[in-house]
């Protein structure tokens, strides 16, 4: 019984025909993580590698140094792309300097790096954070003020000259889904007719049950009230 199961879930999933390295961008709260840790579970010889996470686990003997951390991330993508293992990497991208950083760590392993712009408007992004501070949805994430948020915000860098695909953070995952993997389709990275299987028409989710009121906009001078 238990192997008709394993025969079934495994005929679901996602088969790649080479591995490929999908790197996120967007606001804390945009839904990096939901997205990502979902996606990579259904999607064969593919693992999820959590920045948070890894940061709090080697918090002890790193002395809480990130550029310590960041080698040590930069490690294992290197090596799971190496032996053939797709890497989906959940972590804050704001830098451009850190998303070619990956970029060429994936290219030196002729592998193709895709990044996704999770677009969410900042009011929509920032109650996520409390929300899921909240109802203990991610154990890793950061719990931030307005201030820090909007800080971050700012010190964020929109990719220009990249390359990237742009998926809208207010709809539904199964939406979401379907984007990505026709990107991956146009890519080679996965067969047409597994596109095809997956598609899915746009289907929005509320993220903000009511206005939260103020003016902000994409970009500098950000401020959340």
């Amino acid at each position: 019984m238990f192997s008709a199961i394993n025969h079934i879930l495994m005929k679901s999933k996602l088969i790649p025909k080479k591995p490929f390295l999908l790197m996120f961008y967007g606001y804390p709260g945009c839904g990096k993580t939901f997205f990502s840790r979902q996606f990579a579970a259904e999607t064969q010889n593919t693992i999820h590698l959590q920045a948070d996470k890894i940061a709090n686990e080697t918090r002890n003997f790193t002395n809480n140094n990130m550029e310590l951390t960041n080698k040590l991330i930069a490690y294992l993508v290197e090596n799971y792309l190496e032996n053939g293992i797709s890497v989906i990497m959940d972590a804050a991208l704001q830098k451009s300097i850190e998303r070619k950083s990956l970029k060429k760590i994936a290219l030196k392993k002729k592998v193709t790096p895709l990044l996704i712009w999770m677009q969410t408007d900042i009011e929509s992004a920032y109650r996520r954070t409390k929300l899921r501070s909240k109802k203990g949805n991610d154990d890793f994430a950061d719990n931030y003020s307005k201030e820090d948020f909007a800080r971050i915000a700012n010190e964020m860098q929109n990719p220009k000259d990249e390359d990237f695909l742009v998926i809208s953070g207010k709809h539904t995952y199964k939406s979401q889904r379907a984007t990505a993997v026709s990107k991956l389709a146009a890519l080679n990275i996965i067969s047409k007719e597994q596109a095809n299987k997956n598609l899915a028409k746009p289907e929005l989710v509320n993220l903000v049950p009511r206005s939260l009121g103020g003016r902000s906009e994409f970009g500098r001078n950000i401020s959340i009230r």
